[in-house]
């Protein structure tokens, strides 16, 4: 919302200009859902923090770490998921294996909240979204076997998520 399909459907990298308009849609759906008056706190900061990065090199803030409120730093993981798991103008979509993967790596990096994502992770694979031969390859991958054979086998409902 608030972006122009002439960008969102853009199949080449974005012009400096450009990108500067992406990173206003946060300020500017969070005006537009505030001034409705339908809408909750939390609902609104999530909106406004979304593309927050646990490292600080998110925006529309550069906010880092605790600093992001963990609704927002949930719904950044979810988005970033969505957005790679779909096909989009100048790329391809991934697997949920392949998201889940590069997401790792990202969360290792600081992008994300380690332990948040790896709870995101769980949920996924879990729940829905890799199929079974993915669930096979990632119960036989030697670098998750032992932290995922258990979740994927039996679900934590700890985890579970009420809106």
């Amino acid at each position: 919302v608030f972006i122009s399909d002439e960008i969102l459907e853009k199949p080449d990298a974005l012009s400096d200009i450009e990108y500067c308009k992406v990173k206003q849609h946060p300020h500017k759906g969070h005006e537009f859902l505030k001034n409705t008056g339908l809408f909750s706190e939390v609902a609104l900061t999530i909106v406004l923090h979304h593309h927050e990065r646990y490292n600080g090199n998110g925006y529309p803030g550069g906010i880092a770490g605790s600093a992001i409120p963990r609704s927002a730093q949930l719904t950044s993981i979810c988005d970033v998921y969505s957005a790679l798991t779909t096909e989009r103008p100048y790329r391809k979509s991934s697997s949920p294996m392949e998201a889940l993967g590069l997401m790792r790596d990202e969360a290792k990096a600081g992008t994300f909240n380690n332990e948040l994502f790896e709870r995101c992770a769980e949920i996924i694979t879990t729940m829905k979204g890799v199929s079974h031969q993915e669930r096979g390859l990632l119960l036989t991958s030697p670098a998750l076997k032992g932290s995922m054979e258990v979740v994927l086998r039996s679900p934590d409902t700890r985890y579970a998520v009420s809106i």
